[in-house]
């Protein structure tokens, strides 16, 4: 979201315009799931790499 649109936004809601929290909100959970779901992906990833190499493979 480009600062020039949050800023108008940061004013509407002032306003007490209700579809700028609505747009604000949105915009903001969208980004923060984004983040949220790249770390624990990568969590994950990093753990299933260390458990590649810590537990030796059963041989037939």
């Amino acid at each position: 979201m480009q600062s020039e649109y949050m800023f108008q936004l940061l004013k509407q809601m002032k306003d007490s315009d209700q579809q700028a929290f609505r747009a604000m909100h949105d915009a903001t959970y969208l980004l923060l799931n984004q983040k949220y779901y790249k770390i624990l992906n990568t969590k994950r990833q990093r753990h299933r790499r260390n458990n590649e190499f810590a537990r030796p493979q059963k041989q037939k």
